[in-house]
């Protein structure tokens, strides 16, 4: 089953959006980096690298199911904010949106009655929540520990490495390890091993900064 226009459009659409936040967290991670918080400099970039991959992943799978993909272009971003911890309010703000997104486009899938898109487009749902909680979790650190989370903030989140990630009919494996050390679950050094795409890779844990 190739996709049909609606489905196409909608998939150009969310590429478009991917891409725009891959700017968003280039901006945000050039706005730490001239603040000299090279953590959190360094988990913005991450993050970046992860939308623009998910576009491509996009880009692939509907290039595999015959649409028309396209690149649009795309709007101008952000650049300032009023402190750190402002920005870390628009990225949960920002991925709450995408979640919106992602739902709508799984919406279509449903409506074209395209159940290998909708196999396809569960990761990216799964993978929202995992986004909208680790973005939580950085702001529940401020609000617990006021200006002094932010240095305990960035010590973690230079902590985020890159994991390979795959792509098939029937969804996305692997993506980053971009989990704030701070979970209370989390808070132990380990080493995982992770497999992906027939790769293996090995990611370092650590526990917490405070």
């Amino acid at each position: 089953m190739k996709f049909t226009k609606r489905l196409t459009d909608a998939f150009n659409e969310q590429i478009k959006a991917e891409m725009w936040s891959a700017n968003l967290y280039s901006s945000m991670a050039i706005y730490f980096q001239s603040m000299g918080l090279a953590g959190c400099a360094h988990w913005m970039k991450k993050q970046a690298e992860e939308e623009l991959e998910h576009a491509n992943k996009l880009i692939e799978f509907g290039v595999t199911r015959g649409g028309e993909m396209k690149i649009s272009p795309i709007d101008a971003v952000p650049g300032t904010w009023a402190e750190p911890k402002a920005v870390f309010e628009h990225v949960y703000k920002h991925e709450c949106h995408v979640s919106e997104l992602i739902d709508n486009l799984m919406d279509v899938a449903i409506a074209e009655n395209d159940k290998a898109t909708q196999e396809f487009l569960r990761w990216f749902v799964n993978e929202q929540v995992e986004e909208e909680e680790n973005a939580q979790a950085i702001l529940d650190k401020f609000n617990v520990f006021g200006v002094h989370g932010l240095y305990c903030v960035d010590h973690d989140l230079a902590k985020k490495v890159a994991v390979s990630v795959s792509v098939g009919t029937k969804g996305i494996k692997g993506g980053f390890s971009g989990r704030p050390s701070f979970f209370p679950e989390e808070n132990r050094a380990a080493t995982v091993a992770y497999v992906a795409g027939g790769r293996r890779r090995i990611i370092g844990g650590t526990g917490t900064c405070c």
